[in-house]
């Protein structure tokens, strides 16, 4: 239900390097980066479903606090001014 929900967002989104890029960290008891920012920034979108379809499941746990501090410490965006 989950992956399809990930699936459902990514298929609403025009991704490229000039429009959205995507990170997705998988979290449980743990914080796994399945794929950054730049992974899929020139990809089809039946790339990124493959990957979000091979994730394994990590656990019924989840600590999203750990999820986003795991995201945000790895890749902040740097705003021009």
């Amino acid at each position: 239900m989950v992956k399809q929900f990930i699936k459902r967002v990514i298929g609403r989104l025009d991704i490229g390097p000039s429009e959205n890029l995507l990170s997705l960290v998988q979290f449980s008891e743990t914080a796994i980066t399945v794929f950054t920012f730049d992974t899929y920034s020139n990809s089809s979108k039946a790339d990124i479903y493959k990957t979000v379809d091979e994730m394994p499941s990590l656990g019924e746990n989840t600590n999203i606090a750990l999820g986003l501090r795991s995201d945000t410490k790895k890749y902040r965006l740097k705003i021009d001014r």
